[in-house]
C-alpha cells in the first residue's frame, strides 16, 4: 500500500473509477485513519482549518498531530430531536470571510443523522479564496450510486472525500477509502502521511473487502439502493401510524431549513409516547 503497482493500484484505480474521483487510497484502519491523513497532509502546524463543532474524535487528533489552528463553525441545532445538522452558507461564508488565510474548510455530509449542507455552494465559496475542501463522508458511500440520493461529495466539487465503504457499501469493518479530486491535493505528501501511519502488514482480507463492495455496489448499487428507499418509506409510514411515534421525513428536515436527507435513514421518535417506569427496591 505505500507505493502500489500491480493488483493493489488496479483496484485503487478502479475504486476512483467508481466513484468519479482521480485517485483513491485504501484504508485498513477506517475512516479514522484517512481523517488523520488528510488533515495532517492539507496542514501544517499554526495554519487554520474552519471545522465544525460536531466533528468526529478523529478530526481533533488530526489537529493535535498536525498542530493546525481550528476556526470552529457552530453547526445547525435541532432543539426538539436534540441533534446537530448542517452547516449554514451563511455561517461558513462568515467564518471564511473573517480567516482569508485558512487552507481547508472540513464538512461533514452527511451527518451521522443524515442530514446534507449546500455542499456545492461551500465548496465554491471556498474556491474562490483557494481553500481546499475536506469532507468526512463516513456516512454517505452510497449517495453516487443513485440519483434519488444527494450528491456525492466528489460530485459536488470536493477536493477529498474520505468514505467509510465499510458503512454503506459493504466491505469488512475497518476498511474505508480516501477519495481526491482536482489540482489542489499534494498527492506525494499524502501519500508520505498515509505511510507513517498504515501498518506495514496491511489485511489482505480488508483490501479485498474494498474492491469486492466496490464492484457489487457500481453494478448493482442503483437497484438495491432505490429498492431501499422504497422499504425505508413503507416502514416510516406504518411507524407513524403508531400513536405516540413519529419517523421523521425529508420534509421535517427541510422545513428547519436543512438543505437535504439521506432517504436511507430512519430516524424515529419517542419523545410523545408516554412510558411507565417501575422501580423495583431490593431489599
Amino acid at each position: 500500500m505505500s507505493n502500489p503497482k500491480g493488483v493493489i493500484k488496479e483496484a485503487q484505480n478502479l475504486m476512483a473509477e467508481a466513484f468519479g474521483a482521480d485517485k483513491a487510497y485504501f484504508l485498513t484502519n477506517g475512516t479514522t485513519q484517512g481523517i488523520l491523513a488528510v488533515i495532517m497532509s492539507a496542514c501544517r502546524a499554526n495554519e487554520k482549518i474552519i471545522i465544525p463543532r460536531n466533528v468526529h474524535k478523529s478530526v481533533i487528533n488530526a489537529l493535535i498531530l498536525s498542530g493546525a489552528k481550528p476556526i470552529f463553525v457552530k453547526p445547525n441545532i435541532d432543539k426538539t430531536l436534540g441533534i446537530a445538522n448542517g452547516v449554514s452558507i451563511n455561517a461558513i461564508k462568515k467564518a471564511i470571510n473573517e480567516n482569508p488565510d485558512a487552507k481547508v474548510v472540513f464538512v461533514i455530509n452527511p451527518t451521522y443523522f443524515g442530514v446534507v449542507s449546500d455542499l456545492k455552494e461551500i465548496v465554491n465559496l471556498a474556491h474562490k479564496k483557494d481553500m481546499k475542501v475536506i469532507v468526512d463522508e463516513a456516512h454517505g458511500g452510497q449517495f453516487y450510486f443513485s440519483k434519488k440520493l444527494p450528491f456525492g461529495a466528489i460530485e459536488a466539487g470536493a477536493d477529498v472525500s474520505i468514505v467509510s465503504i465499510h458503512k454503506t457499501v459493504g466491505s469488512l469493518t475497518q476498511s474505508s477509502a480516501i477519495l481526491t479530486k482536482g489540482d489542489r491535493v499534494d498527492h506525494n505528501r499524502l501519500q508520505a502521511t498515509l505511510n507513517i501511519l498504515n501498518s506495514t502488514s496491511p489485511s489482505s482480507l480488508l483490501l479485498a473487502s474494498l474492491d469486492v463492495a466496490r464492484k457489487d455496489i457500481y453494478f448493482n448499487g442503483n437497484k438495491k439502493i432505490n429498492r431501499l428507499i422504497n422499504m425505508t418509506e413503507k416502514a416510516r409510514e406504518k411507524i407513524n401510524q403508531i400513536p405516540g411515534v413519529e419517523a421523521i421525513t425529508e420534509d421535517y428536515f427541510k422545513s428547519k431549513g436543512e438543505f437535504g436527507y439521506d432517504n436511507t435513514r430512519i430516524i424515529v421518535r419517542f419523545q410523545s409516547l408516554e412510558l411507565q417506569v417501575l422501580k423495583f427496591i431490593m431489599n
